[in-house]
């Protein structure tokens, strides 16, 4: 017997996308729709599943009213040619009531809600697909559906499923998809693979300016793929030199091969794991086998140190604002990485030049930098030395840099500013000297150093002191308890008591042996007598005199001090020779002059290779970013070439030389200025004189097209035609420039007394040249005057006085900001004063070659950059974490409780309420559905009660109207009778009825003549792949009708053509003349099947394929079907009468009696539909009729030998011995093609009496859902065209339908 499952297949139709339906026709399907939805119902009938078990299943009713009124409808607005194709898709789909949703578009929410209703219905249809359905709400961005339908309390995720949609949350942006995964158990350590990441990066849109930026920095241009190195080199060119990308630190990072991990492997995201597929569908992971750890078993289980960096990077990167807050928030240290994005973006507006992408990129920008420095404002509140600690740790996860530099690079003058980076900078600038040390004290111990010993404290000893009064203060408290105990208790030995209650010496930080205090001091390392380096962590400590000494002169104030004064020397020294002593023979003033110069040029060689950038290029761009560098390499420069010229043997070079070297000496004048930076009302003067050049660089470019201009034009009118010589360039600026100040030379203008015009006397300078025109230029000049000094130098001042007012306003954060780079600069000097500096140059450089060389002398770390490991790190971590959570907590708070989102919340929640209101007040039960109103069982009883009293108050003002007619002598007007009208109406619904019976015959008949449900799209295929037809209009149906654009695809399923026994084989494989015949036509011996059709002998095409007997499908090839021609089958229908509990047969509201048939519910579909199957090699019709009830509908209960089943084989037998055929045809299946159809024999088998069948409980087979007896009514949907076989069954016996 054939398997009725390899015919099966679910149709799905969209009618509303039909191409050659106007608007207005889809509008009104879209009605005819709704109509049917709203006044269809859903009835329970019981089934019986494999088992025996009873189970209630609902099925759709339709009323057969509105069904004609959609008939109606529908012939009006398309057509009689299309009702049959859209009548059958209707009801069709009304077969699967539970995957639809009505939606009404005129309701005053539809706006708003219809995304909500489309995706509601999505997810119906999917309901028992929980990770499609999330999928759904993911990609429709939806998370309170997700959080109310799908994330549930009694649902629970595994963390590891939510991994994929975890990935397309971040690549789409769904930031509150993000949260939800992690909330509900997502860990990003586990999620983040290198190839997840690489993905990220590889699927950034192309317009993205992150993509521009990773194209330009692209290593591999041969690669088609993005690698971490690419993306490492973007961060680096964003952040600059000081910045070291974890990518490019990490060994693993730096050499994993990007093609191999954007590689598809479907099973799991390593490239390297393989898999076993097992003869169950197992999957079983296999690594490769090796005998020690290789770097592909690292790069196979690497996990990121922190991956929560990483997304937020990348989140930073591509400008997703919410995104980026959210993951920062999961971070780790969030100052570090708040500033960090704020150099990134910084760097990303410069990479751009839409304004629009500028001010958003602005906007993050502001808010990493103000929370940046509210972090460090909650950190220094809490802990002040904590704080600092903060400013200055090496930050591993942060491109080994520290926040201090972080804010430095980002240009944040509010984070430096702040009172706790001014705290460590003075602590930093003031050395291991007190803060209580006056600066007249340390002048005055500068001037005479022995002082220092009497005058100078010192932060180690004032540590010192402290934590030995407060020893002390412990002391003194215990003794004090002591002698309570005494007057309470009695006498006590004291010693005891100290024994017992005072710790140690050293317990309590007291000095030991080598004079160190125990506190403070997290490591031995910080008690080295390093005296270059600084820690304000360190606690107390006696000094020896060496040390204080030391301590003192390597303070950076004393180092600043001393170079001013170096520095006032040397300009006097300069100044003293150029003045008094510069002769051509050298003086030893000189001699002494070119060494200082000299020790200053070595000063300068070291500051950029102290630099800390990574090659000799950046060290010299970041050496010249800084003006004051440029001033040095100037007056170096312009010193080294008079000295030149000095020494040349020439009276014309040596006076070059004094002209070039007193330029110098202004320029190293003007160098003196860098000093006034350390005083807060200077230092913003000097920044205030930077910005205005700027300002009149510009200004100085507008003002020359103005002087070029009267130039040219007064020296051509004054003296035409003069020789072109230097001297003429002079000519032309010389007037045009000073008269802007004053200086007109009016007499020169306006013509002289003593002049010649004679070019003999005026060419050699015996007279000057008379003026050619006297009048204009004094005119020229007039405006001249004006556009000058009037307007552009009053531009000038406008622009300078928008600059000062604008510095300022920020006059505090411009100096603090200035005051970092003087106290870095003299820090990395050395103590030692220019021109001795060359004996700190020589010790700098023997250290440097034995730290490259022979790794000695190492400094574990500086003020500015201190590296912590272990538990301390730890703590300060987890210390920056909690404040920060509170930091949050606290913004989120005062964002809440703000006035604005207050008024939001508040106006949410009334559009809320009033949209329900508004929604029930429409649909008057269900808002989301906009339905209409359901009229309830009462309020149905309480409007009949009215049309009665209606009825007797009619017959009553009848009554009274005839009595006052007859009293009057006048006719009565005539008032329609309700009761006949009543009448009307049912008579009219009667006919109607009638009416819909013939049209749903005609129906029948024109559905099979357009092959209406084997047009349908798409193909249905048993593995669920789409397979679409090729469109054939119902006009084109037919082979008589031409069709030149008929291109049907071709298709025959992959279980066809595997050819089992119930397949023909694969005619389409191979060529026309090698075809295997097969007798069409006529009974088939070879493969012992009939394939004569029941309609009519089809005809076969030039290529030795049958044609389709009633028209064009879009298709060819067989399909799912497995014969070549009809495919036969045959449909048993097994009917009784319908009885109440008393035996009496059931009527209808019309008196006639009520058939019940017996039906199962397909497994690929859910429809309902007669049992049925095809017909196997050699099998006759009326065995296959009797074999598939009994498979179908019977199932378990013929099986075995029971006396149960020879009672119901007997009675099975009389059943099957008085069959009446229905239908035998061609039937409108989604399986057919144009070379493969379906025909069906139907075959009535009907207990009339109920002997035979009447306690028959159905079971269903193996092939089936269930098995269940249905009346017959035309209100039922059931599957392809059993509707039609029912409808003829119903009219032989003469039955209600």
């Amino acid at each position: 017997m054939s398997d009725r499952s390899r015919g099966r297949g679910q149709t799905k139709n969209n009618p509303l996308s039909d191409g050659s339906d106007s608007d207005r026709q889809r509008g009104t399907m879209a009605f005819q729709y709704m109509l049917m939805y709203q006044n269809s119902r859903e009835e329970e009938i019981e089934v019986t599943d494999q088992e025996g078990r009873l189970l209630n299943r609902t099925i759709t009713v339709i009323d057969p009213e509105i069904k004609q009124e959609v008939q109606d409808m529908l012939e009006k607005e398309f057509t009689k040619k299309n009702i049959t194709s859209h009548m059958t898709w209707i009801s069709e789909c009304l077969m699967h009531r539970d995957m639809m949703t009505v939606f009404v578009m005129e309701s005053n929410n539809s706006a708003r809600d219809i995304d909500v209703a489309i995706l509601k219905a999505l997810l119906k249809a999917n309901k028992h697909l929980d990770m499609v359905q999330l999928k759904l709400a993911l990609a429709w961005n939806r998370i309170d559906v997700a959080r109310s339908e799908l994330f549930t309390e009694d649902k629970k995720w595994d963390a590891r499923r939510l991994e994929n949609v975890m990935l397309i949350a971040l690549q789409e942006n769904r930031v509150d998809f993000v949260k939800l995964f992690l909330e509900h158990g997502v860990h990003l350590r586990d999620f983040l693979t290198i190839k997840r990441l690489l993905h990220l990066y590889n699927t950034i849109p192309t317009n993205n300016l992150l993509y521009t930026l990773l194209e330009k920095e692209k290593r591999d241009e041969s690669c088609d793929y993005f690698s971490l190195l690419d993306v490492a080199d973007v961060i680096l060119e964003l952040m600059g030199d000081f910045f070291k990308p974890f990518y490019h630190r990490d060994e693993i990072l730096c050499n994993i091969v990007t093609e191999k991990y954007m590689t598809d492997h479907p099973d799991n995201s390593d490239p390297f794991i393989t898999t076993n597929t097992g003869p169950n569908g197992s999957h079983t992971l296999i690594r490769p086998k090796t005998s020690k750890s290789t770097h592909r078993d690292k790069e196979a289980t690497y996990q990121f140190p922190e991956p929560v960096r990483e997304l937020f990077i990348f989140s930073i990167l591509l400008l997703r604002r919410e995104m980026a807050i959210l993951l920062w928030e999961e971070g780790k240290e969030p100052i570090a990485g708040a500033l960090m994005a704020q150099k990134l973006l910084q760097g990303m507006k410069q990479k751009t030049e839409d304004t629009e992408l500028q001010e958003k990129i602005s906007s993050l920008e502001e808010y990493f930098s103000k929370t940046a420095v509210g972090l460090l404002n909650e950190c220094y509140l809490a802990e002040e030395t904590r704080a600092q600690m903060l400013l200055v740790r090496e930050l591993t996860n942060w491109g080994e840099s520290t926040v201090l530099q972080m804010a430095v690079q980002a240009d944040n003058k509010y984070f430096i500013s702040h009172s706790c980076c001014q705290t460590l900078l003075n602590n930093i600038w003031m050395g291991r000297l007190s803060l209580d040390n006056g600066i007249f004290r340390i002048l005055f111990c500068v001037v005479l150093p022995p002082f220092l010993f009497l005058l100078i404290k010192y932060r180690t000893e004032e540590k010192l002191k402290m934590h030995e009064n407060r020893i002390k203060g412990e002391k003194q408290k215990r003794m004090d308890s002591y002698n309570a105990d005494v007057q309470q208790y009695g006498d006590t030995d004291p010693n005891n008591v100290e024994l017992n209650s005072i710790h140690s010496e050293e317990e309590l930080g007291l000095p030991n042996d080598k004079g160190y205090v125990a506190f403070g001091e997290p490591d031995k390392k910080q008690d080295s007598d390093n005296v270059y380096d600084f820690d304000f962590r360190r606690g107390g400590r006696k000094l020896s005199w060496w040390q204080k000494i030391a301590f003192f002169f390597n303070a950076p104030l004393v180092t600043f001090i001393y170079n001013c004064i170096s520095y006032i020397a040397f300009l006097s020294l300069f100044s003293f020779i150029l003045l008094t002593n510069f002769y051509p023979s050298i003086s030893n003033a000189e001699i002494v002059l070119i060494i200082w110069v000299f020790t200053l040029f070595v000063e300068e060689i070291r500051q950029v290779v102290g630099d800390e950038s990574s090659n000799w290029a950046l060290k010299w761009a970041n050496y010249i970013h800084d003006p004051w560098n440029v001033v040095d390499v100037i007056t170096i420069t312009l010193f080294i070439i008079g000295i030149t010229l000095r020494f040349i043997n020439n009276a014309d070079c040596f006076e070059w030389a004094r002209i070039v070297l007193a330029l110098d000496l202004m320029l190293f004048f003007f160098r003196i200025l860098h000093i006034f930076s350390v005083q807060k009302h200077l230092g913003p003067k000097l920044v205030m004189i930077g910005r205005m050049m700027i300002d009149l660089i510009s200004f100085v470019v507008i003002l020359a097209v103005f002087i070029m201009a009267y130039g040219l034009a007064s020296q051509a009118i004054l003296y035409p035609n003069a020789k072109l010589e230097p001297q003429l360039i002079q000519d032309v600026l010389r007037k045009a420039y000073w008269q802007m100040y004053g200086e007109l030379f009016l007499e020169e203008i306006e013509g002289q007394i003593d002049c010649s015009s004679d070019s003999m006397f005026y060419s050699n300078g015996t007279l000057p040249r008379c003026v050619a025109n006297n009048w204009v230029v004094p005119i020229l000049l007039g405006f001249y005057i004006m556009v000058t000094n009037i307007l552009l130098f009053n531009l000038l001042i406008a622009m300078f006085s928008y600059t000062f007012n604008k510095i300022q306003e920020k006059t505090d954060e411009y100096w603090k900001f200035q005051t970092y780079f003087i106290v870095r600069e003299y820090y990395n000097r050395p103590p030692i004063i220019p021109p001795l500096i060359l004996i700190a140059h020589v010790y700098l450089f023997v250290r440097y070659i034995a730290r490259n060389c022979c790794n000695a002398c190492q400094v574990a770390g500086t003020g500015f950059k201190m590296k912590f490991e272990g538990f301390e790190e730890k703590q300060l971590v987890l210390w920056e974490n909690m404040l920060s959570d509170d930091y949050i907590r606290q913004q989120k708070s005062q964002e809440m409780e703000s006035v604005p989102n207050q008024v939001k919340e508040t106006k949410k929640q009334l559009d809320d309420l009033t949209s329900q209101i508004e929604g029930a007040a429409e649909t008057g039960s269900d808002p989301a559905l906009g339905t209409g109103i359901k009229i309830s069982t009462e309020l149905e009883q309480r409007l009949n009660y009215m049309e009665k009293q209606m009825e007797v108050t009619f017959s009553a003002l009848e009554w009274l109207v005839k009595m006052t007619a007859e009293k009057n002598g006048i006719s009565p007007p005539k008032l329609e009778n309700l009761k006949e009208k009543k009448l009307q109406v049912e008579e009219q619904k009667h006919q109607r009825s009638l009416e819909e019976k013939e049209k749903m015959q005609k129906l029948f008949v024109e559905q099979i003549k357009l092959n209406v449900k084997s047009r349908t799209n798409p193909y249905p295929t048993k593995d669920g792949s789409v397979i679409s037809r090729c469109n054939v209009p119902d006009d084109k149906v037919p082979w008589t009708v031409s069709f030149d654009e008929y291109k049907p695809t071709e298709f025959t399923a992959p279980e066809v053509l595997e050819e089992p026994y119930w397949a023909d084989p694969n005619l389409l494989a191979y060529q026309p003349q090698k075809r295997p015949r097969l007798n069409f036509n006529n009974y088939d011996t070879v493969y012992r099947i009939s394939r004569k059709s029941y309609i009519r002998e089809y005809k076969i095409t030039e290529d030795l394929f049958p044609r389709n007997p009633i028209g064009r499908t879009g298709m060819i090839g067989r399909g799912r079907l497995g014969r070549w021609g009809p495919n036969h089958s045959a449909d048993p229908v097994v009917t009784r009468w319908a009885k109440n509990d008393q035996g009496q047969h059931l009527l209808n509201e019309d008196g006639k009696p009520i058939l019940e048939f017996a039906s199962i519910q397909r497994q690929d579909s859910g429809a309902y539909a007669l049992p049925g199957g095809m017909l196997d090699p050699g099998q006759p019709v009326h065995k296959a009729l009797q074999a598939e009830f009994r498979e179908e509908a019977l199932g378990s209960l013929v099986e075995g030998q029971s006396a149960q089943r020879t009672a119901i084989e007997n009675k099975l037998a009389r059943l099957f011995g008085k069959g009446v055929e229905v239908y035998r045809g061609y039937v409108d299946d989604s399986r057919n093609t144009d070379n493969a159809w379906l025909e069906t024999l139907a075959v009535n088998y009907h207990d009339e009496d109920g002997t035979i069948i009447d306690h028959f409980k159905l079971r269903a087979g193996d092939t089936v859902q269930t098995a269940s007896w249905q009346q017959c009514s035309s209100s039922v949907e059931l599957h392809a065209s059993h509707i039609q076989i029912l409808q003829k069954v119903t009219e032989i016996h003469q039955a209600a339908f």
